[in-house]
C-alpha cells in the first residue's frame, strides 16, 4: 500500500503474478517447439497437442512427458509443405492438415503414412486451391475451406485414408445469389444448434444449407451504419445465449442475432482495444475468451464487460494467429501467436479487481497552471484554452490504465485514451457553461464508472451579454423608427408639395387659360383692326404663364435648395424691370447665404413674399433704390 502525492489516501498496488502457460519456441532445445509462429491446435484423444507452424512443419507435444515430435517434408512424414493452417481429426485416426502451399495432407496416426491432395488444373475432381485455413468434420461430410478456390466436400462413408477423394466445389458466381458470397474462406464452423456458418475474407457471413446447398448472406449492419466495410471475418461462435460472435480483420469484434440479422459493434467504448481478432472461445463459467493483435479479452456475458491480458500475465506476445485456438474436452484453453503457445484454466485466471479512484490531477489555461481542486472554474472569454490531465490511482500495472473522458456541451460522446496520453486539450471555447468529466479502469480493464469532474463557465463578451443585445437591439429600433419616421415625414412633405403644385397650376395656369381662351373669343367677333388690344392682353397673359411656369419648375428643383439660389433668382428675374424704371437693386452680404439650405415648401413660401414684396415697391413706391442685406446668427 502506498501513498498518493494527489491527495486522495492510500493507493493499493499488486504484485504482477504470471496467469498464463506457455509452450515456447527455445533454440538448440530440444523438448521446447521448434518454431515460434503458430498457425493451429489440435488435441487428440490420448492428450498430445498437435501443433502446426509457420516454417517448422507439424509438432506433437506430449504435455505428459514433456516430450516433442516433429515432422517435417524433409524427414520420412513427407508433408506437402512446412507451413500448417489448420488439423482435424476424424474418426479413423486419420489427421487432416491444411497447409499454406501443399494442399491437404491426410496423416494415419496408426501407420504414420501420409497422403497429399492438391489442386490439378486439369482434373475437375481435385481440390480447388492448395491454401487450406479451414477444415469442418460432420460425419461422413468433410468440408475444406480455401484461400481463393471456396468451400470443397468430400462425402465419404469408411475410412477416408483407403479411398481416393475426389472433391465438389462451392464457388461464388455473380449470377447466383444463393452461392456463397466469396471465394476466401476462412472459417467453417458449425454450432450447438447443428448450423453450419462460413467466415469469408472479403464477403462477411454466409449460412450454409446442407440440404439445399444453398448460402445465405448476413450483412454487417453496424459497419454499414458506420460507413465501414467489415467483412473481413476471421472467426465465428454461438454463445449460450445463442448470440453469434464473429471476429474481423481489421474492424474488432461484433455480435449479432439470428433472427433479426442486426449487428453490434464492441470497440475501444466498450472496452475492447483491438481492431483485429483472431479467435473466439466461450468457456462454462458464460465468459468469451478473445484472441488478437493487442492480447487476450475475456468477455463477461453476464456483466458485459472485458477484462484484457497481456505480456505482464505470461502471454507469448500480443500478437496471437488466426486458427491457432482451441478448448479441450478437458477444460484447457489453447492460444497460438508468433512466440508459441499460451494454455490455461479459464476458472484458474483471477484478476485485478481493485477499482481505482481516478482524479483529475493538474488543470491549465493558456499554459497557466490553476491552484488548488476548484469544482467550478470561471473564466473570461479570452481564457478559452483548456488543459486537463488526470491519472487513474492504480499502480499494479499503470501503464494498462485506460481513461475515457467527455467535456459536456463541446463532446458528443466519451474519448478514449491511454496512459500514455493522459490530457485531454480544448481550444477556442465559445462562451457558456461545460462539465469535464473522466474515468479510467485498472490494469485489467475493470472501469471505475464513478468519474471526477469540474464545471467551467466561461463568459462572454459585454458585447454578447444579454443587456448588451437588448439594449443594442433598442437602439436599432429607435433608429429605424426614426428613420421610417422621417421617411414618412419626407412623403407627407412631397405629397403636400404635390398637392399645391396641382393647386397653383390649377390657380394660375388653369385661370390664365381660361382668360385667353375668353379673350380669344372676343377678339375673333371683332374685326381685325379693333383686336390689337385683345392680343396684347393674351400676350401678357401668356408671358404671365410662362414666368409662373418656370417659377414652378424652379421651387422644384432639389439643386436650387440654398437661400443664395433664392434670392439670385429674385435679382434675375426683376434686374430688367428695375432698370427699366431706373431703380437699383444692391444686394448685401449674399455669400453668407450659400450653407443656408432650405426646404421646398419653405422655398415657395418665402419665393413667393418676396416676389410679392418686389411688386408692391415696383407698383407703389417709386424707388430709386432697393437694398437688401442679410444677417445670420453667426452675426451676433
Amino acid at each position: 500500500m502506498v501513498g498518493s502525492h494527489l491527495g486522495k489516501g492510500v493507493t493499493k498496488i499488486q504484485r504482477n503474478t504470471t496467469k498464463f502457460n506457455l509452450i515456447g519456441f527455445q533454440p538448440n532445445n530440444p523438448k521446447s517447439l521448434n518454431d515460434g509462429v503458430v498457425w493451429a491446435i489440435h488435441k487428440d484423444k490420448s492428450g498430445l497437442l498437435w501443433v502446426g507452424t509457420y516454417k517448422g512443419g507439424l509438432n506433437c507435444y506430449d504435455p505428459l512427458r514433456n516430450n516433442l515430435l516433429f515432422y517435417k517434408d524433409k524427414s520420412n512424414s513427407k508433408l506437402s509443405s512446412n507451413h500448417i493452417r489448420v488439423i482435424a481429426e476424424d474418426n479413423y485416426d486419420n489427421l487432416w492438415i491444411g497447409t499454406y502451399d501443399g494442399g491437404l495432407n491426410i496423416y494415419n496416426k496408426k501407420t504414420g503414412e501420409i497422403k497429399v491432395y492438391s489442386h490439378n488444373p486439369n482434373d475437375t475432381n481435385s481440390i480447388a486451391g492448395n491454401q487450406i485455413q479451414t477444415i469442418l468434420i460432420d460425419g461422413k461430410d468433410y468440408y475444406i475451406g480455401t484461400f481463393g478456390g471456396g468451400i470443397n466436400k468430400v462425402s465419404v462413408i469408411d475410412n477416408p485414408f483407403t479411398q481416393q477423394l475426389k472433391f465438389r466445389k462451392f464457388i461464388q458466381r455473380d449470377n447466383d445469389k444463393y452461392s456463397v458470397s466469396d471465394n476466401r474462406i476462412y472459417k467453417i464452423y458449425k454450432d450447438e444448434k447443428g448450423l453450419i456458418w462460413i467466415c469469408t475474407y472479403g464477403g462477411g457471413v454466409n449460412l450454409f444449407n446442407p440440404d439445399s446447398e444453398t448460402f445465405k448472406k448476413y450483412p454487417n449492419t453496424a459497419a454499414e451504419k458506420e460507413n465501414i466495410t467489415a467483412n473481413n471475418m476471421m472467426t465465428i461462435l454461438r454463445d449460450s445465449y445463442n448470440t453469434m460472435w464473429v471476429g474481423t480483420y481489421g474492424d474488432g469484434l461484433f455480435c449479432f442475432d439470428i433472427e433479426s440479422g442486426k449487428f453490434t459493434r464492441y470497440s475501444v467504448r466498450e472496452g475492447m482495444s483491438s481492431a483485429v481478432v483472431y479467435g473466439i472461445l466461450e468457456d462454462r463459467l458464460k465468459n468469451l475468451w478473445i484472441s488478437s493483435d493487442n492480447g487476450i479479452y475475456k468477455y463477461d456475458l453476464i456483466n458485459k464487460d472485458f477484462t484484457r491480458f497481456d505480456i505482464k500475465d505470461g502471454l507469448q506476445s500480443l500478437e496471437f494467429s488466426g486458427g491457432a485456438y482451441l478448448y479441450s474436452n478437458d477444460g484447457i484453453m489453447y492460444f497460438g501467436g508468433i512466440n508459441g503457445i499460451n494454455y490455461f484454466r479459464p476458472e484458474e485466471i483471477k484478476t485485478n479487481t481493485f477499482i481505482p479512484p481516478v482524479v483529475i490531477s493538474s488543470i491549465k489555461v493558456l499554459d497557466n497552471i490553476i491552484k488548488g481542486e476548484p469544482s467550478i472554474l470561471n473564466l473570461r472569454y479570452d481564457e478559452n484554452t483548456i488543459s486537463f490531465e488526470f491519472a487513474s490511482l492504480d499502480y499494479s500495472d499503470p501503464k494498462d490504465n485506460l481513461y475515457a473522458y467527455i467535456l459536456e456541451g463541446f463532446d458528443n460522446d466519451w474519448q478514449f485514451t491511454n496512459s500514455s496520453l493522459r490530457i485531454a486539450t480544448y481550444t477556442n471555447l465559445s462562451p457558456g457553461e461545460y462539465v469535464f468529466k473522466v474515468r479510467g479502469s485498472n490494469s485489467d480493464g475493470i472501469w471505475n464508472e464513478n468519474y471526477a469532474s469540474i464545471t467551467v463557465i466561461i463568459s462572454p463578451p459585454f458585447w454578447k451579454t444579454y443587456w448588451f443585445i437588448a439594449l443594442a437591439s433598442l437602439i436599432v429600433i429607435l433608429i429605424l423608427y426614426y428613420v421610417f419616421t422621417i421617411r414618412i415625414k419626407s412623403q407627407l412633405a412631397i405629397e403636400k408639395l404635390k398637392s399645391r403644385l396641382a393647386a397653383d397650376l390649377h390657380d394660375n395656369v388653369g385661370s390664365g387659360l381660361t382668360e385667353i381662351s375668353i379673350l380669344s373669343e372676343v377678339a375673333s367677333r371683332k374685326n381685325l383692326n379693333t383686336t390689337s388690344n385683345e392680343l396684347m392682353k393674351i400676350s401678357e397673359l401668356s408671358r404671365q404663364l410662362v414666368d409662373n411656369m418656370s417659377d414652378i419648375v424652379w421651387v422644384v428643383n432639389p439643386e436650387k435648395d440654398s437661400l443664395h439660389d433664392l434670392i439670385i433668382r429674385l435679382k434675375n428675374s426683376y434686374s430688367e424691370i428695375l432698370s427699366s424704371m431706373n431703380c437699383e437693386l444692391k444686394i448685401k452680404d449674399i455669400q453668407k447665404l450659400k450653407r443656408i439650405k432650405i426646404p421646398i415648401d419653405i422655398k415657395q413660401n418665402l419665393y413667393l413674399i418676396l416676389k410679392e414684396a418686389f411688386n408692391n415697391a415696383i407698383k407703389h413706391s417709386k424707388a430709386s433704390l432697393i437694398l437688401m442685406s442679410f444677417e445670420t446668427e453667426d452675426d451676433f
